[in-house]
């Protein structure tokens, strides 16, 4: 197993998952430093391909994660 890198990692991922292994995410983001893990309610793996209902509040998240990756208030960029 390689190790998770040091960067934040947003992950998404369905409640209905028939492609993947659910508890190997699970386990592997428990153990990424920076690493947030969320299961939509009722989706499957293309999550990004879902019915606007849930669609839309996961582009919301994903936004807000890519403007903040680090979860401050402060630039990733500033230095």
């Amino acid at each position: 197993r390689r190790p998770s890198p040091c960067l934040p990692c947003l992950c998404f991922v369905g409640s209905n998952e028939r492609i993947v292994d659910l508890p190997r995410i699970e386990g592997r983001m428990a153990r990424w430093p920076g690493g947030r893990l969320e299961i939509l309610q009722h989706a499957e793996h293309e999550v990004l391909m879902e019915r606007n209902a849930l669609r839309t509040p996961l582009m919301a998240r994903l936004t807000d994660f890519l403007d903040d990756p680090a979860g401050s208030s402060e630039s990733a960029l500033t230095a």
